[in-house]
């Protein structure tokens, strides 16, 4: 799929619809799967490959599209910014 600039006035949330490769540190590198809920005006995440902590199938984080604010970087690059949430848990997902 093409991409569009995140900055760009016709960039949708829908774009990023699809497997991403997330770097999750100690974990390293797993695959999650992006959708667009627009009912829900909403982005999910849901882990293809998990780990010990969270496992696949499981949604690790969620962002709520409504009251996007754009931010400003500090080299002058701006950003898009939405408020969210990730799951974190404990060995053997407790």
């Amino acid at each position: 799929r093409a991409s569009t600039d995140p900055l760009a006035r016709d960039w949708t949330a829908r774009s990023l619809e699809g497997l991403w490769l997330a770097d999750y540190g100690p974990h390293g590198t797993e695959c999650v799967f992006i959708e667009h809920d627009v009912a829900a005006a909403m982005l999910r995440a849901w882990k293809i490959t998990g780990d010990a902590h969270v496992p696949r199938g499981v949604c690790t984080w969620l962002a709520d599209l409504q009251g996007e604010t754009m931010g400003q970087e500090s080299d002058d690059l701006g950003t898009r910014e939405f408020r969210g949430q990730g799951r974190v848990a404990l060995l053997g997902y407790t």
